[in-house]
């Protein structure tokens, strides 16, 4: 399963999920071409290890706080929140 989300949910889908299962955040843009060959395998992974860990998409352009807060300053870029 993959979660889209915005400076406005973060919080919910990633922090307080991150509680009960690790979540992956995929920085990205869809003008990044890195982006757009790294979102397709992350999503096939996060499909095959569904039970370890959630993977959660945030757009730069509709998360620019949050991208800010955690230090993304190219993209792709990929983190992990586990017990956050």
């Amino acid at each position: 399963m993959v979660v889209d989300v915005t400076d406005q949910n973060f919080k919910e889908k990633v922090i307080k999920k991150s509680e009960e299962i690790p979540v992956v955040v995929d920085f990205w843009s869809n003008w990044c071409p890195p982006c757009n060959i790294l979102g397709p395998i992350l999503e096939k992974i996060a499909e095959k290890q569904k039970e370890k860990f959630i993977l959660v998409k945030a757009h730069i352009d509709q998360a620019p706080e949050t991208s800010r807060k955690y230090g993304v300053e190219s993209i792709p870029s990929v983190k992990m929140f586990k017990n956050r």
